[in-house]
């Protein structure tokens, strides 16, 4: 009778915040069974989107007259993003449509990207199961190098920060995934790149910051 009907009496504000608080906690159990069963792979969708931006963003560096190639580690490479530094005509629609495009990309990268770090922090016995077999495991290394991605020469400090620890733990990732692979005995297949080969991201993203980590990183994804 709280909340209409006949012979109902008005709703107080107690029974008001109870009634949302009650809404928002079934909101956020649901949330949470979401999250914890976001499969692995999730990972390669953000790869994809954040890749998408990158490759048609520099497209448009490479083919358009707005931008002159430069060097890295130099005050004309203000957006420091592999293959290649451009200095741009940034006031130009066309640039600012592909940044854009760009940013959107990164943007929908990162919260597929965050979806997976909530599942590590509420379901964390869930993902130290994945990591104790090859098969699951595989996939973990993707959203290294999709945080790799996204935030390498973007966002100053932070974004060199997020870096740093994506590709430390894509490196400890792949030390795991090469011990664990051994140990099944499992023969080598495709989905092995993004935890092997896939440390060549990081190389390059690293060398933005870190010349030497950035060669480091390369010679380990080679062997």
């Amino acid at each position: 009778n709280r909340l209409g009907g006949p012979g109902s009496v008005p709703l107080r504000l107690d029974d008001a915040i109870a009634v949302l608080g009650d809404k928002f906690n079934a909101l956020f159990v649901v949330m949470e069974l979401y999250i914890s069963n976001m499969p692995s792979l999730v990972g390669s969708l953000a790869l994809a989107f954040v890749s998408l931006g990158v490759d048609w963003f520099k497209w448009y560096e490479e083919t358009f007259d707005a931008c002159h190639p430069t060097e890295y580690h130099n005050a004309a490479c203000i957006f420091t993003e592999f293959p290649g530094c451009f200095a741009c005509e940034t006031q130009r629609d066309g640039y600012q449509f592909f940044l854009r495009f760009h940013f959107l990309c990164s943007t929908i990268a990162f919260i597929l990207s965050s979806f997976l770090v909530g599942k590590i922090l509420i379901a964390f016995p869930v993902v130290r199961d994945e990591l104790a077999n090859p098969t699951t495991a595989a996939p973990l290394g993707l959203l290294c190098m999709a945080f790799e991605k996204v935030f390498a020469g973007n966002f100053g400090l932070t974004g060199m920060g997020i870096t740093y620890v994506a590709s430390a733990l894509h490196t400890i990732v792949a030390v795991w995934f090469i011990f664990i692979s051994v140990v099944y005995k499992t023969l080598p297949e495709p989905s092995w790149f993004s935890n092997t080969t896939g440390i060549g991201l990081a190389a390059a993203k690293i060398y933005l910051y870190w010349t030497g980590g950035g060669y480091f990183l390369a010679a380990f994804s080679v062997l």
